[in-house]
């Protein structure tokens, strides 16, 4: 360890206020926005059944702040936005708001395309569909295939009287705290290292 004197220690503290610690800071920063992008990405491909993957491809970690910089998480937009993100997040209670009855795509069918995601914004949107029972009992709208004997109710969609609860998944929280856990911690050895290494300026 170089021997300093006080005047030499006081102008090199002055010097990485001013400084020269930016560019290790800076490397820090960006290490740990990828370290939280893949923590975020992570949770929500572990946590949530997401055919689309839209979710995940909106997880981002960025670096922010310019004097006083920082690391952020986002999940869910900017953008065309993701509705179900929050809820997903922090959970949700879903009821019925302009019917007796929520409208589910059912698992496979038509209103959803093959990675799973709707067709429709709503199930009016699908264009005419009929009420019928399915032999579990529920209630379905759907529309009828073929003919004569063969003909059958095709399932578009599960009528549900809600309230339905989602359970949060707390993807973004968990992964901003594991984020946070990994900058404070390399902040910490970076400092360490520059102080046990302290050289004089000019």
């Amino acid at each position: 360890m170089a021997t300093l004197t006080l005047e030499e220690y006081e102008a090199w503290l002055q010097d990485l206020v001013d400084g020269s610690m930016r560019p290790a800071l800076d490397r820090v920063l960006h290490e740990t926005a990828l370290v939280g992008e893949a923590n975020l990405k992570g949770n929500i491909s572990q946590r949530l059944n997401t055919r689309s993957a839209r979710l995940i491809r909106s997880a981002q970690g960025d670096v922010v702040g310019g004097d006083n910089p920082g690391v952020v998480l986002r999940a869910g937009g900017p953008g065309r936005s993701i509705p179900y993100a929050k809820a997903q997040e922090s959970g949700a209670t879903v009821s019925p708001v302009n019917g007796r009855y929520l409208t589910i795509p059912f698992p496979g069918g038509p209103a959803l395309t093959g990675a799973g995601v709707p067709r429709y914004p709503n199930a009016r949107a699908a264009g005419p569909l009929q009420l019928f029972k399915a032999k579990s009992g529920r209630l379905m709208l759907g529309k009828r295939v073929g003919q004569g004997s063969s003909a059958r109710m095709q399932a578009w969609y599960i009528l549900h009287p809600g309230p339905i609860t989602i359970r949060g998944k707390h993807y973004m929280r968990d992964a901003a705290k594991t984020t946070s856990e990994h900058m404070t911690r390399r902040l910490s050895e970076l400092l360490e290292a520059t102080l046990e290494n302290p050289e004089p300026t000019g």
